[in-house]
């Protein structure tokens, strides 16, 4: 077993309450939308590039939009240590994990608090209270074959993020687009010290 993992102390289920309290006044059109999107969401492949990329970023800035902050990683798979590596590195005191692949579980793993939670991602990011986390979004690309279920996803994530907040991550080309032509979103290529890669984004909420 991942030693991380092992070290773990599990929490209690109920932890991951105060992440789902928000009555979303569309659940109706959410569930109905979710409901054509049962895929398994095989995002590994992308976080693990986007990790052995984290030296390339800017550590300074991402540590000062995330130290002590709520990071819900979207599409995570199966769990993903070196995420947790990754999210830890830069201060995240709670990361949440969240896709069909996924386990319900909770644990402690050193200075972070680790929740997993299996179900849909746009169900569970459109009951996260408003103006909550920052996301991270790793090889969602297939959400363009469904354009209701991206506009809805990108509406949550705006409504969920708070000003300041930033969504992040590579492989997830259609929510990149959306996001950059959201007036609510500026677009910081920046973060990336060695140039824009083409497939890795960086957004801030500015309205």
């Amino acid at each position: 077993m991942n030693a991380l993992v092992h070290a773990a102390t599990l929490c209690h289920p109920w932890c991951m309450k105060p992440y789902q309290a928000y009555d979303n006044p569309r659940k109706a059109r959410i569930s109905t939308a979710s409901r054509g999107m049962r895929i398994a969401h095989l995002t590994t492949r992308y976080s693990l590039r986007f990790f052995e990329k984290r030296k390339e970023m800017d550590g300074k800035l991402l540590s000062q939009k995330l130290a002590g902050k709520v990071l819900v990683d979207v599409g995570c798979g199966t769990f993903n240590n070196e995420m947790v590596r990754f999210a830890r590195g830069f201060g995240v005191a709670t990361y949440v994990g969240v896709d069909i692949s996924a386990e319900d579980g909770a644990r402690n793993c050193g200075k972070i608090r680790v929740l997993e939670k299996c179900g849909d991602m746009l169900e569970f990011v459109s009951r996260l209270p408003p103006e909550s986390v920052n996301f991270l979004i790793n090889g969602i690309d297939f959400l363009g074959c469904n354009p209701e279920y991206l506009a809805l996803m990108v509406g949550e994530l705006t409504r969920a993020t708070p000003i300041g907040g930033i969504i992040f991550g590579r492989g997830s080309e259609p929510i990149e687009w959306k996001l950059d032509k959201s007036r609510k979103f500026r677009k910081r290529p920046d973060v990336f010290r060695y140039g824009y890669e083409s497939d890795s984004f960086l957004f801030e909420k500015t309205g």
